[in-house]
C-alpha cells in the first residue's frame, strides 16, 4: 500500500494577511507607547527645569530683600530710594560714581507688562560688599555711610525674544544687568504694613501694592508670586489658561508649561 505525504510548502494568503495584521499592531502599540513615554520625559523634564528656575529665583529674592535696611552702625536716616534719588559719592580707591542712579529701577505696581519691580538698599561692610549682579564695592568706600549704600532692583523682561523672559537683577556697581532665571514671566509684589509697631509685636496688619503704601517705613514683610513657564514648549495643542497673582489675573494661549510660585520674606532689619 502506498502512502502520499504531503509537506507543507509556504502560507496561505490569509495566514500571511494575519500575520501582517498582527505585526502592524504589535509595531502601532510599540510606537504609541514609545511617543507616550518621550512626551511624558520631555514634561517631567521641562517641570524639572521649571521647579529649578522658580527655586532659583526665589532664593535670590530672599536672599536680597532680606539685607533691606542692614547698616552696620545702625544709623538707618539714608535717603529714601523710593521717593528720592541716590546721591553720588567719591571715595578714595572707588569710582567717581558710587551710585549708578540710572541702572535703579525703584519700587513700582505693574512696571511693565511683566508685572512689578522691586529695589533693595543696605550698606555694605567688609564681608557685605557686593551687589546681586556680582559688582565689588571697593573697600575703601566702607568707612563712608554714604558711599557704602548698595542698591539692587528686580524685574522681569525679555530683550530678546528668542529667549524665555527672565528675572533679572540690575545693582549699583556693575552696569550690566544679569539674568537671574529663565522663565519667570510674572512677577507680583505685596507689601506688609504694621500700623502698630512694636505695641502689636511686629505683625502685619496688612499686605498691600506698592501704589497703596502710605508709609514705606511701616513695611516688615513682602510677599511676592511668581509666573513661571517651561523654557521649551510642552503641549500639542495651545491650550489657554488664567493665573491669579496676588488678584492681578493673567491669561496665556500657547503650549507651554506654568505654576504660580509664592513666597513671603521679612524684612529683618526693619522688624527691630
Amino acid at each position: 500500500m502506498t502512502i502520499l505525504c504531503f509537506r507543507q510548502r509556504g502560507l496561505s494568503m490569509i495566514e500571511l494577511m494575519l500575520a501582517m495584521v498582527l505585526g502592524i499592531f504589535l509595531i502601532g502599540g510599540i510606537s504609541t507607547v514609545y511617543i507616550s513615554s518621550k512626551k511624558t520625559y520631555k514634561a517631567t523634564n521641562q517641570l524639572s527645569q521649571q521647579d529649578e528656575n522658580a527655586r532659583i529665583a526665589i532664593k535670590a529674592l530672599r536672599e536680597h530683600i532680606e539685607h533691606a535696611g542692614y547698616m552696620t552702625t545702625g544709623i538707618r536716616n539714608f535717603a529714601h530710594m523710593v521717593t528720592s534719588t541716590p546721591s553720588s559719592v567719591n571715595c578714595s580707591g572707588g569710582d567717581s560714581n558710587i551710585v549708578n542712579a540710572s541702572s535703579i529701577r525703584l519700587s513700582k505696581n505693574n512696571l511693565n507688562s511683566f508685572g512689578d519691580s522691586v529695589a533693595v538698599a543696605f550698606r555694605a561692610d567688609s564681608r557685605l560688599l557686593r551687589d546681586c549682579s556680582g559688582g565689588s564695592l571697593p573697600a575703601a568706600c566702607l568707612s563712608s555711610s554714604a558711599a557704602s549704600m548698595v542698591y539692587n532692583s528686580f524685574f522681569v523682561a525679555q530683550p530678546n525674544t528668542s529667549r524665555p523672559p527672565a528675572l533679572y537683577c540690575g545693582g549699583s556697581r556693575n552696569y550690566v544687568i544679569q539674568p537671574l532665571a529663565e522663565g519667570v514671566e510674572n512677577i507680583q509684589f505685596l507689601y506688609g504694613e504694621d500700623n502698630d509697631g512694636a505695641d502689636n509685636g511686629w505683625v502685619v496688619s496688612q499686605y498691600v501694592t506698592a501704589n497703596a503704601v502710605t508709609d514705606w517705613s511701616n513695611i516688615i514683610a513682602i510677599k511676592a508670586a511668581l509666573l513661571v513657564r517651561s523654557v521649551d514648549t510642552v503641549f500639542d495643542y495651545a491650550e489657554s489658561k488664567t493665573y491669579n497673582l496676588f488678584g492681578e489675573s493673567i491669561t496665556t494661549n500657547d503650549k507651554y508649561q506654568r505654576a504660580v510660585y509664592t513666597t513671603t520674606i521679612y524684612l529683618r532689619n526693619i522688624v527691630r
